[in-house]
């Protein structure tokens, strides 16, 4: 399931050749001024333009989640995002869709009142983080996970109640060879003999946390 890619092929399809390169995570994530030193792979004009709208549509949610509240994400928000937002009625109708009124409770049932919660299309959430992963792979091990290569992805909150689920894992991965502490930092491993089979760990903003596990061809 997995082949090596020639420097000028496409790091996700790995069929087409590469005419542009790709920035994983998505650069629009970060807010100004950008680091220097971002990740970019390979990829052809179709890899790179597929998720476009799935891209943007992840980061405009995500600020509507505990993201919103990081130091980053309020960077972002104040910088681009809210200009954004009120612009683009699609989004703003999309988002506007998710957010719903529900009576929270901290884990010890205190009541906190009713407050916008929203559920975002965790369809799309998972798109992106695939690609993200794929782009990943290619830059950790120099390789291309096959189209048919399966990538299972998982939102994980990062409420109270699953610290012991982040806690018992994060040993079993090693952390990424780049990362942005305030936006996005990854960690990984893959199986020794078995190079497609591999599990990350991914943490956006300090708040949103979504592993993944690479392996099951997918069936079509």
């Amino acid at each position: 399931m997995v082949a090596p890619v020639p420097k000028k092929m496409c790091a996700y399809c790995n069929i087409n050749r590469a005419n542009t390169v790709d920035h994983v995570p998505p650069k629009n994530m970060f807010p100004s001024p950008r680091p220097n030193n971002m990740i970019t792979v390979p990829a052809c004009d179709g890899c790179n333009n597929k998720y476009a709208k799935d891209e943007e549509y992840f980061i405009a949610s995500m600020m509507f989640t505990d993201a919103g509240d990081s130091v980053a994400g309020n960077m972002l928000w104040k910088q681009r995002l809210e200009r954004m937002y009120s612009k683009n009625r699609g989004i703003r109708n999309k988002i506007a869709r998710t957010l719903k009124r529900k009576s929270l409770h901290t884990p010890a049932g205190l009541y906190l009142g009713k407050h916008f919660v929203q559920t975002p299309e965790f369809d799309r959430w998972d798109r992106v983080v695939e690609k993200i992963v794929r782009g990943l792979y290619y830059f950790e091990y120099g390789s291309s996970l096959l189209p048919s290569t399966g990538v299972k992805t998982i939102f994980i909150s990062t409420d109270e109640r699953h610290k012991t689920i982040v806690n018992n894992n994060i040993n079993m991965l090693k952390l990424g060879k780049r990362g942005w502490p305030d936006v996005f930092i990854y960690k990984c491993n893959e199986v020794v003999g078995n190079p497609r089979d591999s599990m990350w760990g991914l943490l956006f903003y300090e708040k949103l946390i979504f592993w993944a596990v690479t392996g099951k061809p997918v069936i079509t």
